[in-house]
């Protein structure tokens, strides 16, 4: 059975890069903070759709009232 609804996506090989690129330290610090963000950020996230939800409740308790 052929999945419904599945285009035909070509193998993409990417471009093998001509040499290994040394890091230097700031690269390293740059990476690094670039991880702490994206991690604050899903943090963020998390955190607001939790207030979001518990909005939505209790605004829901007050208007069953």
């Amino acid at each position: 059975m052929e999945p419904i609804n599945s285009p035909i996506i070509p193998e993409v090989n990417p471009i093998p890069s001509p040499a290994p690129i040394q890091l230097t330290p700031q690269d390293k610090r740059t990476q690094q903070m670039n991880t702490y963000i994206q991690t604050a950020g899903s943090v963020l996230q998390t955190i607001l759709s939790g207030i979001s939800r518990v909005v939505q409740e209790i605004v829901g308790l007050i208007l069953r009232r």
